[in-house]
C-alpha cells in the first residue's frame, strides 16, 4: 500500500499534467484524464453525469468556446491539497488562476475533485466549484446529519429515502461511481446495510466528530466519525466517512459517500 506522502506526490504530478493538457488544448489527452463514468457535483443541478469519452469531448469543446469567448488563454494552478481517502481514491482542492491572453487575470476560483487510481493511472471521478459559504450553513448541516443518524437508528425506512438526493451515488476506488436513481435502488442499498450489521449485532450507531464545510449556499462536504455498537454498547466498528450534501427543495440530502480508510483520514480544510 502506498503512504500518504507518495501519493500526495503523484497526484501533485498528475493534476499538473491535466493542467497543461488543458492549457495546450489537447482534447485527446484531456478527455483520458476523465474515468466514465463521472460526474460533475452541483447545488442547482445535483449529480450530472457524464457516460462516455465523445460526451466529455462534446463538453470539454463548448467549455473550450465559452472561455476563448471571454478572452482565456491559459490558466494557472496557484496551490494544491491533497487528502488520500484510500490508497485508490483521494480527494483534491485546487485554487485555480485563469488569464487572459494578455496575462491579465480573468478570474480566480477553487476546484474540488476526487480521483481514483485505475490501472494504475490518477482518473477524475467527480468535480465541483468550492466557493465560500456562510457559517451558518455548517449548523444546519451538522443539524441534517445527526438528525438523519436518529432516523437510522430508529430504524425510520422512510425518512432514510428522504434523506438522499435522486441520483445519489457511492464513491470509492474500487467501484468509481455507483449511482442511485432511483428510490427503489436506494431502498434496496439501505436493506442491504441493515442485514449486514444486524448480522453483526448491531444496535445503534453514534456520532463523534463532525466536520463541515459550506461550499456556497446550497452545496457542502462532511467528514463524520461514527461507531457502531451492540445492545450492551460493545464496539462493533469506527468508521470515518466522506459525503457532499445539497440543499434541494429547502432541505439538506445526502449527493455522495465515500468511506474512508485507515490509516488515511481525509480532509481538514
Amino acid at each position: 500500500m502506498a503512504d500518504a506522502h507518495t501519493i500526495i506526490r503523484e497526484l501533485e504530478s498528475a493534476y499538473h499534467a491535466y493542467i497543461d493538457l488543458f492549457n495546450h488544448e489537447d482534447a485527446t489527452g484531456f478527455v483520458n484524464c476523465f474515468c466514465y463514468p463521472h460526474a460533475m457535483l452541483t447545488g442547482e443541478q445535483g449529480l450530472l453525469t457524464t457516460k462516455t469519452a465523445a460526451d466529455q469531448q462534446r463538453f470539454h469543446q463548448k467549455t473550450m468556446t465559452d472561455l476563448h469567448g471571454r478572452g482565456w488563454g491559459r490558466s494557472g494552478v496557484d496551490r494544491l491539497q491533497v487528502w488520500p481517502l484510500s490508497d485508490s481514491f483521494v480527494l483534491l482542492a485546487a485554487d485555480i488562476t485563469r488569464y487572459k491572453t494578455d496575462d491579465s487575470v480573468l478570474e480566480k476560483g477553487r476546484y474540488g475533485y476526487t480521483l481514483r487510481r485505475e490501472s494504475g493511472t490518477w482518473k477524475i471521478l467527480t468535480m465541483m466549484a468550492m466557493p465560500p459559504g456562510a457559517p451558518t450553513i455548517a449548523q444546519e448541516i451538522d443539524a441534517f446529519y445527526r438528525g438523519f443518524i436518529d432516523g437510522f437508528n430508529r430504524e425510520d425506512t422512510d425518512m432514510y429515502l428522504r434523506s438522499f438526493c435522486y441520483p445519489n451515488a457511492t464513491l470509492s476506488g474500487e467501484q468509481g461511481l455507483t449511482v442511485r436513481t432511483k428510490e427503489s435502488e436506494q431502498q434496496r442499498f439501505y436493506q442491504e446495510v441493515m442485514m449486514a450489521i444486524q448480522g453483526r449485532g448491531w444496535d445503534h450507531t453514534g456520532v463523534g466528530h463532525l466536520y463541515a464545510w459550506p461550499l456556497g449556499n446550497t452545496l457542502a462536504m462532511l467528514v463524520a466519525d461514527i461507531v457502531r455498537y451492540t445492545k450492551d454498547k460493545t464496539v462493533i466498528e469506527q468508521g470515518r466517512y466522506w459525503y457532499t450534501v445539497r440543499k434541494a427543495d429547502g432541505s439538506w440530502k445526502i449527493l455522495t459517500l465515500a468511506e474512508v480508510k485507515p490509516p488515511f483520514t481525509g480532509p481538514e480544510l
